[in-house]
């Protein structure tokens, strides 16, 4: 979460880049709460989900060869496009 990101903001007619750390992307009040009093022994549920979400999205950029809403032309065959169940 402290991972610097590149962005672009327009003052005026010039535009300018930044680094912002990932953690000010994160608007959830809560989330930023639990994260802040993370202890392995408390009931951390978005903790856990906001995790589960980070593996779900590096899964998809290996499956997807880094594009992660999967609009390439080689996606890999799915159970249901297999010819038997034709």
């Amino acid at each position: 979460m402290i991972k610097p990101v590149t962005t672009t903001i327009k003052e005026g007619e010039e535009e300018k880049q930044i680094e912002v750390f990932n953690l000010f992307f994160i608007r959830n009040r809560a989330l930023l709460k639990e994260l802040i009093l993370f202890n392995p022994d408390i009931n951390v549920d978005r903790v856990r989900a906001l995790g589960m979400c980070m593996l779900l999205r590096e899964e998809r950029m290996i499956m997807y060869q880094g594009d992660i809403k999967g609009k390439i032309q080689n996606k890999p065959k799915t159970l249901a496009s297999d010819p038997f169940f034709m």
